[in-house]
């Protein structure tokens, strides 16, 4: 590919269509399958909270269905409209964090790691623990892409062989997911008995409890925004990594070799500790071990996400799925973003916005991911300039 200073993309279309017949990586991503993302297993809904109609839309419709209401009388009717709106939300995500755990609990009796034996028969190993099952597919993607690289001829266009595992995305993420909300919900649950229309203003305050199914929009600023230390993690990358080699430098470096300050906050603005847990009261050890972890699960979600393991490929997620996994690689600049676009009371200059914020997060996304493979957990959350959607959409 193409060389821009430090980030390895391209920069027209011209030069994005060279780089899908020489690359393996860029040629999966851009193999878009062109099925309906609600049926394809890069995406897991049912994860995830369900989308709830913006609340100038859902005022729009109950004005329109009672035009002879006014005043006080159209206010208490869209109040109560979107409060029972909220209501089947948060039923919905109960029932489907239970569900999801039934699903998971079944998967993971039938999901096995084939080994040899002492003997060389082969044995089927089951993998204890989510973060035990993503080192064991990264250990998978980097075997396979060392053997890709010694049998290439160009050792810098090296990629993992495709199909390499027999569960998909969607269920590689439900066991993710279910796994931290199955021990949220019977708190939720009490809650949202007692509070019911309350619930949110309770979930605002305390976002921890609120499991991935229930999370509304505007909590998103409260999961994800640390304006503190994002901007403290800014400015040190800018003081430690200015010139060309240095970023070069800084992104290839490890869990275990990033300094340790680095480490700590890009743990924090990663949920990769809790929010309300300082990260000094972690040792360094357990900062190093989470960071390697969430490296091996940026790695096969990558490899997901790139195509190669067929079923779709980042450009066929769903809104909701695209958005959690640009929050994951820090690549979304104002988290208040979806809160401004749902908030757009015209509906035709709303879906134009959510068009506009889609082709531009899947344009980073696609960045990422080329440049995640070059590099190591030492490029989350560097500055990586700016790149133009539709440069990547006409492409595609």
């Amino acid at each position: 590919m193409l060389r821009q200073g430090f980030f390895k993309v391209p920069s027209s279309p011209g030069a994005w269509s060279v780089a899908k017949t020489e690359n393996p990586l860029v040629q999966s991503i851009w193999n878009t399958t062109g099925v309906s993302t609600v049926n394809l297993a890069v995406n897991a809904p049912h994860t995830l909270p369900t989308p709830l109609k913006p609340k100038a839309q859902l005022n729009a419709e109950i004005a329109q269905a009672n035009p002879d209401a006014a005043g006080l009388k159209l206010k208490l009717k869209q109040t109560f409209g979107f409060a029972k709106q909220l209501l089947k939300f948060y039923k919905n995500g109960i029932v489907n964090v239970w569900n999801n755990h039934k699903f998971v609990s079944d998967l993971q009796k039938k999901t096995y790691l084939l080994e040899a034996d002492a003997t060389g028969a082969e044995v089927r190993k089951m993998p204890t623990n989510f973060s035990k099952l993503t080192e064991e597919l990264s250990t998978v993607i980097y075997e396979s892409k060392s053997q890709s690289k010694s049998k290439s001829s160009s050792m810098t266009s090296s990629s993992p062989e495709a199909n390499l595992f027999a569960i998909s995305r969607s269920d590689y993420q439900t066991i993710r997911r279910t796994k931290k909300d199955f021990y949220k919900l019977p708190s939720f649950a009490v809650i949202f008995v007692i509070f019911e229309e309350s619930t949110p203003l309770l979930c605002y305050f305390l976002p921890e409890v609120t499991p991935s199914t229930c999370v509304l929009p505007n909590l998103l600023p409260k999961l994800w925004g640390f304006p503190k230390y994002t901007a403290e993690l800014d400015q040190l990358k800018r003081q430690r990594y200015q010139t060309i080699d240095e970023k070069v430098n800084g992104a290839m470096q490890t869990a275990y070799s990033i300094p340790l300050d680095e480490a700590r906050l890009l743990c924090r603005v990663s949920r990769i500790i809790p929010r309300l847990i300082p990260s000094n009261w972690y040792p360094e050890s357990t900062i190093r071990q989470r960071l390697q972890q969430y490296y091996n699960y940026l790695v096969v979600d990558n490899y997901y996400l790139s195509g190669l393991n067929g079923n779709g490929t980042l450009f066929d997620l769903s809104a909701e799925e695209l958005a959690e996994a640009c929050l994951e690689r820090q690549l979304i600049e104002d988290i208040n973003v979806f809160k401004q676009i749902s908030d757009i009371a015209d509906p035709v200059a709303r879906e134009s916005a959510e068009l506009e914020l889609r082709q531009k997060l899947q344009a980073k996304l696609a960045k990422f991911i080329v440049d995640f493979d070059q590099y190591n957990i030492g490029v989350l959350a560097m500055d990586t300039g700016k790149i133009d959607a539709r440069t990547v959409v006409e492409v595609n």
